[in-house]
């Protein structure tokens, strides 16, 4: 998934925003490929990264899960 989520991380750098990604949905992106940024090895594994926390339930976020949910088939 983190090698996924920087790839599209490159290609929005090298493409551009595309037309039916909002603003919002951007920001929500770029701040969860920075988390993954954050991760070290192990971090998954013992549960010390935090997936509920209320980071993920900004507007930006929620923006961005709504994006992929309703492109990526």
């Amino acid at each position: 998934m983190a090698g996924l989520a920087r790839d599209w991380a490159r290609e929005l750098v090298r493409v551009g925003t595309p037309d039916n990604m909002s603003a919002e949905a951007r920001s929500g992106f770029e701040e969860f490929v920075d988390r993954i940024d954050d991760l070290e090895g192990g971090d998954l594994d013992s549960m010390t990264w935090d997936w509920q926390g209320e980071d993920w339930e900004s507007d930006e976020a929620k923006a961005v899960a709504r994006y992929v949910t309703n492109t990526c088939p």
